[in-house]
Parts: structure tokens; C-alpha cells; sequence
């Protein structure tokens, strides 16, 4: 069987779910036999040779008494750490991974210094900030472009990231992490996700220190944050001066739904195009400035009292359930939004009309 996969470049296992032992003998199908012999490739050195892209996804269980694999979980990798994989450019393990040890992925990790891609995504609780420092920066930092750790990775606390080349870093649902040290930089950053990281440390957050950590910041994503309170995207150094510099000048996306204590938010940026900022239900002030911002969607936010754009060619804006915010608190500098393009409860209707109108 093993034969058949000597000169492949890419395998993708799928909803491998490795029986125990009393399973395995009434259960001796077809399909549980092609699991066991695909996984077998792991296991064997010249079939590895060539394996560019690997994804484990799915159901990853063992009993700890089953005689085919050993002691231990599934498999243990622990005894196989001379299995190279010189090629691996890709690898993606998604699925709850019973690894006491993490035998698996750390033996993965290490057998390949040309990784662009990792992805770890489920319940990974054992994995912790030693695990990121030494066997994914250390080993990887001149090679990986994007790296996704999106679960519940439960010791990651306070890594560092440097890196030079990484512009994707997704830390969604980290629900421990607290900070970055100091010492972190990726200065060619561009997508960074700390959605859901309910323990992030407000001073982390503070947007300028987010833009000493990646100044070519373009997405920035911080959905569901129980800890944030303001966002300020203007340097304090020019605050007063006519031409204001933003923190962040490269931003182009930023999503802060549903963040329940965030009550002031301040971006500048000369290329925002997309905010999302529903479920915000405690925001009390809103300040945009971007010249090429064309829709926005404030709807709902039930605590909204100022309300200041600066957006040249914003055509539409929703003001829907925005029952606190007077006429008198918005400052609009708008000229292309027009009466038809600004809905809020007293608009509803005619914005309704007028676009069934144009349709």
C-alpha cells in the first residue's frame, strides 16, 4: 500500500477516527483499513520525501491500550522523530487532538524547514507559549508566511513573534492570551486576528503599540473582545494639529463586532474601506476619517450619543436604532451622502422607498 504514495506532493487525510480495540475487531471495514494505511505514510521515510502539503482534518482519537498503535495517543510520534519531511510546505491539523504530549505535531514541526503554512485549529490544550517560540518561530521564522491558531490553545499566554516574512497571524480563540512580549515584531504583517481572545490585555491593544508590532498592519480583527474599551487610531504627538497621522496608515479592514465594554473608537486611516461594528451596544462615540470609505453600517448601536465623519465619498450610512444620537451630535463631513443614503429610524421608510425606486 505504501508503494502507491511514493511520489505524491500532497495528502489530505479526512475524518480519521482510529478505533479501540473492541471496536477494531467487529469493525474491520474497508474504510477503517485505507485510514490506518494512510496514516502509515507518516510513518514511512520514502514516502515522506516528497509529501509537500499534508492535512490531518477531523476526528483524531485512540485508546491507550490499543496494541496496532502502542501506548500512548495517536500515534506515538514520540518513536518516529527521525521521519523527515524535507519538502512540507503546507500542513493543517484540524479536529480534537488527544495529544498529552503533542507527539504529533511537534514531530511534524520539526521535520521541515520550509513551512509557509501551518495551521492548528481545534482544541489544542496542551500547546503552550514554549511550543510557539522554539518549534514554530525559532524553526520557521524565515519561511512562514501564515500561521493559524484557531481553538482553544489553552497555554498560549505570552509569546514572541518575529518574523519578517509572516503576514497572516490568526490567534482566534486563544482564550488565555494575554500579550505579545515586547520583544515581538513582524514588520510585513498584514492580517492580524485576535478574534474571540477574551483575556487580552488592554494595554496590548493600545493601537500604538499594535503599530510598533506591525506598522503594514491592512486587517485587523478583534470580534468579540471582553476587555477593550477604546480604540484610537490618531498619533497623541499630532492630535492637535490640522493634519492628524494615523497610528495605523496602511489599515484597510477593521472588525470590532460585538465588543461589549468598547465606548470610544477614534481610526484615521487614508485607505479604510470596511468597518464592522454591530453588536457594539455600549459605544458612546464614533469618530471616521477616510477618503475612501463609501458604506457604513452603525446599526444598533443602542448607546451612541457623537457620531463624527469625515468620509468623502460615503454614499450610504445606517442609523438604525441609534435612539440616543441627536441630530445636533453628528458631525457629518459627507458631501457625497445624499438624503436618500442616510437611514435611521426617522428615514427608514423613505430610504426604503427611494432605493426600491432606483432598483
Amino acid at each position: 500500500m505504501l508503494s502507491t504514495f511514493t511520489n505524491i506532493t500532497s495528502l489530505r487525510i479526512h475524518g480519521l477516527h482510529l478505533l479501540d480495540r473492541s471496536a477494531v475487531t467487529h469493525r474491520r471495514d474497508a474504510a477503517d483499513r485505507d485510514s490506518r494505511h494512510y496514516l502509515e505514510v507518516l510513518h514511512d521515510a520514502t514516502c515522506a520525501q516528497n509529501i509537500e502539503c499534508l492535512e490531518l482534518l477531523g476526528v483524531f482519537e485512540c485508546d491507550p491500550f490499543t496494541s496496532e498503535w502502542g501506548a500512548g495517543s495517536t500515534p506515538s510520534y514520540s518513536i518516529h522523530a527521525d521521519v523527515r519531511f524535507p519538502q512540507l510546505k503546507r500542513l493543517a491539523i484540524e479536529g480534537r487532538l488527544l495529544h498529552r504530549e503533542l507527539p504529533l505535531i511537534r514531530s511534524l514541526l520539526r521535520s521541515s524547514n520550509q513551512i509557509t503554512y501551518l495551521s492548528l485549529s481545534g482544541p489544542i490544550p496542551s500547546i503552550c507559549d514554549f511550543d510557539m517560540d522554539v518549534a514554530i518561530m525559532k524553526y520557521h521564522s524565515n519561511t512562514l508566511e501564515q500561521l493559524i491558531l484557531d481553538g482553544d490553545c489553552g497555554r498560549i499566554i505570552s509569546p514572541t513573534i518575529q518574523s519578517t516574512v509572516l503576514k497572516t497571524l490568526n490567534l482566534s480563540g486563544c482564550k488565555n492570551l494575554e500579550a505579545l512580549q515586547p520583544a515581538s515584531h513582524c514588520p510585513n504583517l498584514e492580517v492580524l486576528d485576535l478574534s474571540n481572545c477574551s483575556n487580552l490585555s488592554p494595554d496590548f491593544l493600545n493601537m500604538k503599540h499594535l503599530s510598533q508590532f506591525c506598522p503594514r498592519l491592512k486587517v485587523l480583527k478583534l470580534r468579540m473582545n471582553t476587555t477593550i474599551d477604546e480604540i484610537d487610531c490618531v498619533d497623541d504627538k499630532v492630535r492637535n494639529n490640522s493634519s492628524e497621522k494615523p497610528c495605523l496608515p496602511h489599515l484597510e479592514h477593521i472588525d470590532i463586532r460585538d465588543c461589549p465594554v468598547l465606548r470610544h473608537v477614534t481610526i484615521r486611516s487614508p485607505v479604510l474601506s470596511i468597518v464592522e461594528l454591530r453588536g457594539c451596544n455600549h459605544m458612546q462615540t464614533l469618530a471616521i476619517s477616510s477618503p475612501v470609505l463609501c458604506t457604513l453600517c452603525a446599526a444598533w448601536l443602542y448607546s451612541l450619543e457623537k457620531l463624527s465623519l469625515d468620509c468623502q465619498i460615503l454614499t450610504y450610512l445606517d442609523l438604525t436604532g441609534c435612539h440616543k444620537l441627536s441630530e445636533k451630535c453628528r458631525q457629518l463631513k459627507c458631501p457625497s451622502l445624499q438624503r436618500w443614503g442616510l437611514k435611521s429610524d426617522g428615514d427608514a421608510t423613505e430610504a426604503s422607498d427611494t432605493n426600491n425606486s432606483r432598483e
